[in-house]
Parts: C-alpha cells; sequence; structure tokens
C-alpha cells in the first residue's frame, strides 16, 4: 500500500476526525449516547454525577484529537487508537446485554482499522522535518487538550424534558405522584442520596415533594420503600427474595424513570421485566430529570422516622432474612 496512507500525519488526522465526530454525535443524541465503561469509571473514581462525567467524557475526546493533531507522532497516534479500540470493545461487551449494538460495532471496526493504520505506520525515510519540533509540537499539544478539553466539558447536550407537572403511576395499587415542580426547558439533574436521610422524620425529607403520596399511604405504620429500576437484574432478585410473599410491614416499589435524553429514539421491543411483589403499592417518580439514585435503594420506615438505608453500595435492612 502506498506509503503516504500510513504516514503518521494522516492517521493522526484520521484518529481526530473520528473522535470529533464521536464527540460531536454524542452531543447530539444526549448523555445515554457516551461510552458507558468510561463514563461509569470516571463516576466510580471521582464520584461525578452523569451528566458532569458525561461532559468530561466528551471534552476528553475532543481535547485528544487536538493533542494528537498537534503532536502527529507515530507513538501517540498507536496510543491514542489502542485506547479507542479498547474502549470500543468494552462498549460492545455492553451492548450485548443492554442493546444498542450497531454504533459499538461501527466504532470498533474504525478504531481497530486506525489502530491497524497506526501500527504500520512510519515517517518517509529521508524526508526533510516540517512544521514545528517535537518540544514545541508537545507544547501546542498541552494547550490545545487544556483548552479545548475545557471548552468541550462545558458544551450542553441535547435537551431533555425536564419535570412533568403530572405524575406517573402505573398498575397495582396505584396513586397520583404530583411533582413539586413544573414542567421547564433545561434539563434537570436530580440527586438523591439516601444515606442522607438516616435517622430523619420521612416528612423532613425532599421524597414528600416528589412523592406525596408516601405520607398517606404509610401513616405511623412501619414500612418498606424499595426505589428500583425495571432494567435491573438485582433490583428484581432483591425485590423476589425480600418481598414476593405478603409481609406484615407497607411495601411501596419505586421506579426511578429513564431521563428522557436516556431514552432510545426507537423502541427495540423489549418490555421491562414485572416486579414480583407481593401487596405493594406501585409508585414513580415524576418523568423527565435524571434520578441519581443507585438503584436497587431500600428505606426503612418505622414510626416516620427512616432508621434503615441499604443500596448495592452498603447497608442492611432486612438483617439474618
Amino acid at each position: 500500500m502506498n506509503s503516504r496512507f500510513t504516514h503518521p500525519r494522516i492517521v493522526s488526522t484520521a484518529l481526530a476526525l473520528l473522535l470529533c465526530a464521536c464527540a460531536f454525535l454524542q452531543l447530539s443524541w444526549g448523555v445515554a449516547s457516551v461510552p458507558a465503561p468510561l463514563a461509569l469509571a470516571l463516576r466510580a473514581l471521582f464520584g461525578y454525577d452523569e451528566a458532569v462525567a458525561a461532559r468530561l467524557v466528551v471534552g476528553i475526546e475532543f481535547a485528544a484529537a487536538a493533542a494528537v493533531l498537534c503532536v502527529g507522532r507515530r507513538f501517540f497516534a498507536l496510543f491514542v487508537a489502542a485506547a479507542m479500540t479498547f474502549i470500543a470493545l468494552a462498549c460492545v461487551s455492553r451492548a450485548m446485554r443492554e442493546g444498542g449494538m450497531m454504533w459499538s460495532v461501527i466504532a470498533l471496526v474504525l478504531s481497530a482499522g486506525l489502530l491497524e493504520r497506526a501500527a504500520r505506520s512510519t515517517p518517509v525515510v529521508g524526508s526533510p522535518r516540517r512544521g514545528l519540533s517535537p518540544a514545541w509540537s508537545a507544547a501546542l499539544a498541552i494547550v490545545a487538550l487544556t483548552g479545548v478539553g475545557r471548552i468541550a466539558s462545558s458544551a450542553s447536550f441535547a435537551s431533555s424534558d425536564a419535570l412533568a407537572d403530572a405524575g406517573h403511576t402505573h398498575e397495582g395499587h396505584t396513586h397520583d405522584a404530583t411533582p413539586s415542580k413544573t414542567a421547564s426547558t433545561t434539563p434537570i439533574t436530580i440527586d438523591l442520596d439516601m444515606h442522607e436521610f438516616l435517622g430523619r422524620a420521612l416528612s423532613d425529607t425532599p421524597l414528600l415533594g416528589y412523592l406525596p403520596m408516601l405520607g398517606e399511604v404509610i401513616g405511623g405504620d412501619p414500612a418498606f420503600i424499595v426505589f428500583y429500576n425495571p432494567d435491573c437484574e438485582t433490583c428484581h432478585t432483591l425485590i423476589r427474595e425480600h418481598f414476593a410473599l405478603p409481609r406484615m410491614e407497607i411495601v411501596i416499589a419505586v421506579e426511578i424513570p429513564a431521563a428522557e435524553s436516556m431514552k432510545p429514539s426507537v423502541s427495540t421491543g423489549d418490555e421491562p421485566l414485572s416486579i414480583e411483589c407481593a401487596n405493594c403499592t406501585l409508585l414513580m417518580l415524576p418523568p423527565g430529570p435524571n434520578w441519581l439514585i443507585a438503584p436497587p435503594t431500600v428505606l426503612k420506615i418505622e414510626h416516620g422516622v427512616i432508621t434503615c438505608v441499604a443500596d448495592r453500595y452498603k447497608g442492611d435492612c432486612f438483617g439474618s432474612e
């Protein structure tokens, strides 16, 4: 093959174009379209919420595009191409479980192709050096990486519908859950760290603002509140193990709806599994916002006070059951 197609500058330019294309598409498609493994790593390592992690991923992509274009060297292009291939492979693995395979496979094929080109790339022997020296190229890459990354990390994703006026419940024992906020044109992220509510009266938490029927359903009786995601297998397992049979306590299962920006534009035809919860009151948080709640989350209520909070990371509200 003609050597110009494996020249480091050509490969670097192709990598930069692919990174920019991915970043622009993700901004257009919303938070859910960013590479999930990378976003989850940022959230796990640094505790960022979903929206911040997604903006940082896009910022990294733009910054990497600027850096690889400025450096234009074989080693750096090889490193970036290898990282892109690894992330794309992780996305394919995740897509096999959750859907969205086509775009992940396309990203993997393009990344692997550029990795192969980068591995074959060699400078043209005997040609005079053009452009900046390596030192100036590195300095320019650092400036570009910092500047472009800072601008891109402040970019906005495609708008999602905000908090709706009407609450939503579904079949079972249902009640209206009227939200406390009206619809807005700006995206809303609501972070509910339930562990902060431990020891507080339920009426002193924001939960009654989003689910006003909780107080009426529970009253002063002992109760469990379970926040779950219909697509969360761990949620189904927990509910099946502890709530499939009737209990003495009141049990309220609250669905965490997906944010509007995370809903697929085309239906996959796969309906979420219904939960196996006997005598449960089924509620749903108001749809629209991005609810930052780690499912499944369990709250135990006694005499109107939250006496236990448990999620997949810590806590146990069932003891030796």
